[in-house]
């Protein structure tokens, strides 16, 4: 094969291997689902484990072990031993520099004005509950914001080209404060 098919054929075999993993977690799913009309009908009843078969807890979980492996795995494993209410403050931390920045955004400050700075200083904090990048990854972290629509969408809640604001300041920050 020429070296331009290579990796398409490899992207498409990893795309492959997703969707069965897809295909069979909704069959387990559609099963579940099944087996809860059967019990509600007055059938046997479910093993508590039994009622969330299929469902899965972090849908992008195993996409994320595929591109970023061993990072993604402790990223996981962080996030799992939190108890509801640190998550909560996790999240909460994380919106709330989101809303600085996006109103530093609004008011047209520039990515490299200090006040951003700290907020973005505030962003890699906040990342650091997951795991710590350096400058190359944390660079490449705000490059997936405005690349994955999943991300891009969720940032710009906050406001609409947040994604793309936060990438450049987290640039400036990386180039300036990280190894």
């Amino acid at each position: 094969m020429l070296d331009g098919h290579t990796d398409e054929v490899a992207a498409l075999r990893r795309h492959h291997i997703r969707l069965l993993t897809d295909a069979e977690r909704l069959h387990r799913l559609a099963d579940t689902v099944a087996r809860t009309i059967e019990e509600r009908e007055g059938g046997t009843p479910m093993a508590a484990e039994e009622l969330f078969d299929g469902f899965a807890n972090d849908p992008y979980g195993q996409e994320a072990r595929e591109r970023w492996g061993e990072t993604a795995v402790e990223s996981q494993r962080r996030a799992a031993s939190w108890d509801p209410g640190t998550a909560a403050r996790i999240k909460a931390r994380g919106d709330a520099v989101n809303v600085k920045l996006a109103a530093a955004m609004r008011a047209g400050t520039p990515v490299d004005d200090p006040t951003v700075q700290e907020a973005v200083a505030e962003h890699h904090a906040w990342v650091g509950n997951f795991w710590t990048p350096n400058r190359e990854a944390y660079i490449g972290l705000g490059d997936l914001y405005v690349d994955d629509p999943r991300f891009s969408a969720n940032i710009d809640r906050a406001g609409p080209g947040l994604a793309a604001y936060l990438r450049d300041a987290m640039t400036v920050y990386a180039q300036t404060e990280l190894r």
